[in-house]
C-alpha cells in the first residue's frame, strides 16, 4: 500500500507523487538506491519537474539523492 499525504502545493505533490511511484516501479530492493534515484530522475523529467529543485529538497532526507538526480 501507498499512503500519500499532501498539502497544498501542487508541485511538492507531484514530486512526492513521483517518489512513491519510483518505489512503486522500481524493485522492492530499490530501497534509495541507485537504481531508484535513477529512475526518479526519469519519472521528474517526463513529468517536466525541476530535479535541481528536488535534488536540494531531498538531499536533507537522504544524501544519495545528489550523486544521481
Amino acid at each position: 500500500d501507498i499512503h500519500i499525504t499532501l498539502g497544498s502545493n501542487e508541485r511538492d505533490g507531484k514530486q512526492v507523487l513521483c517518489h512513491e511511484l519510483a518505489h512503486f516501479f522500481g524493485r522492492r530492493n530499490w530501497h534509495h538506491n541507485k537504481r531508484f534515484w535513477l529512475l526518479l530522475k526519469e519519472l521528474l523529467d517526463h513529468f517536466g519537474l525541476n530535479t535541481q529543485e528536488y535534488r536540494e529538497r531531498e538531499a536533507e532526507y537522504v544524501g544519495k539523492s545528489a550523486n544521481y538526480l
